[in-house]
């Protein structure tokens, strides 16, 4: 994960997830063993268990140091994978440092299996769990949108594999990688100079839990803003060179999630920025953790409208104050600095000594408590 902490040049933070003592003591095997974790807490500010380094360079395939000479055979069966997975030649296939993991889809291979991962976006029913299986649940979808089919799950889950950074297995949707070379001021002045609207936004969910609909109404009560889709009254064909060429001409972007839940930012921000739009945030995350300094501006800023927009007008009116909203370019690109998840799979399946855990509760955890406090996911 990257960290942004200088405002000129930025240092980069590698977050390696490590297991606390009361997670060490617990057993990665089934329900019938005594040793469970009674609870499992929310690891997002616990600073124990969180370490933050800073290498010379992002990690490449693995932030494992054993290499790829382990010969035991992981065999890793995805229950009920979602209808865009990969083939699962593709991931045996992948070079890591830690290897020989194979996946399947064939579900007669539940008692060989070593670890079974459910999509928690997909009802299913468990199978029998196998002694000394490692059970992980994965979604990359916000909790408002999980079922309630997890509520059963209880006492079966050894690992999470989500976006969230508290999770076993962390992944995120895209991120930054270091740029080789500052950005060429001919090209940016060549991009800025097509900047010849104010706001727009490519939208078709019109009713979310998260309510930006209704900040983006206020806003356009004081800005031009300029909805396409079936949110809004105007058209322009997605994915279309037309469309494209549209979109550079806007100055920013309503990059608004349908959730407001803990970290989920999702590729929305990041695809904005491919146009050198400046996107206007709007989610559950903390900005200041995934975007470098005045990359995006964040409606946690302004929660009313009306200041947003005297914000935009000021930003707009003053070339070079609009160029510093671009500055972060000269040192990174948008990108994927993280190893391959499906590495970090296999390198803990390899050493699941380290990591045993079990959550009596996955559902408390991955959407909280019933109580309003303790929620992910919050109302706009």
């Amino acid at each position: 994960m990257i960290i942004y902490r200088a405002p000129i040049r930025i240092e980069i933070m590698s977050i390696i997830h490590k297991q606390s003592p009361s997670e060490t003591k617990s057993n990665i095997q089934g329900p019938s063993h005594s040793k469970t974790v009674s609870r499992i807490q929310n690891r997002t500010s616990a600073k124990s268990e969180v370490t933050l380094t800073v290498p010379h360079k992002f990690p490449s395939k693995t932030v494992s140091k054993h290499k790829k000479s382990n010969k035991t055979i992981i065999h890793i069966l995805y229950w009920n994978p979602p209808g865009y997975f990969l083939h699962p030649e593709d991931v045996s296939r992948r070079s890591c440092m830690v290897g020989n993991c194979e996946l399947t889809f064939n579900k007669e291979m539940i008692k060989k299996a070593d670890a079974v991962i459910f999509n928690a976006q997909s009802p299913t029913k468990l199978p029998k769990k196998e002694f000394g299986q490692v059970w992980v649940f994965f979604t990359l979808e916000p909790a408002d949108y999980t079922g309630r089919q997890i509520e059963r799950w209880e006492r079966m889950i050894n690992w999470t594999w989500t976006y969230r950074r508290d999770s076993d297995i962390f992944k995120p949707y895209v991120g930054f990688k270091q740029r080789k070379a500052p950005i060429q001021e001919k090209m940016l002045h060549e991009k800025l100079s097509k900047k010849m609207r104010d706001i727009t936004w490519m939208v078709s969910h019109c009713q979310t839990t998260g309510k930006r609909e209704l900040y983006a109404k206020n806003l356009k009560k004081f800005s031009s803003v300029d909805i396409f889709g079936a949110c809004g009254s105007q058209g322009c064909p997605r994915f279309s060179k037309a469309c494209d060429k549209l979109l550079e001409t806007y100055r920013y972007y309503l990059a608004f999630e349908n959730c407001l839940c803990r970290d989920y930012a999702t590729e929305k921000i990041f695809n904005t920025m491919e146009y050198f739009i400046v996107p206007i945030v709007y989610g559950g995350y903390n900005s200041s953790v995934y975007f470098p300094p005045k990359s995006i501006i964040d409606t946690k800023e302004f929660p009313q409208a009306s200041d947003l927009n005297k914000k935009l007008k000021s930003i707009a009116s003053d070339l070079e104050e609009y160029r510093e909203y671009y500055q972060w370019r000269d040192y990174y690109d948008i990108g994927h600095p993280y190893h391959d998840t499906w590495c970090d799979l296999c390198s803990k399946l390899h050493n699941q000594h380290k990591y045993r855990r079990l959550y009596d509760n996955i559902a408390n955890w991955w959407k909280g408590h019933s109580s309003k406090s303790g929620q992910f996911c919050r109302t706009g």
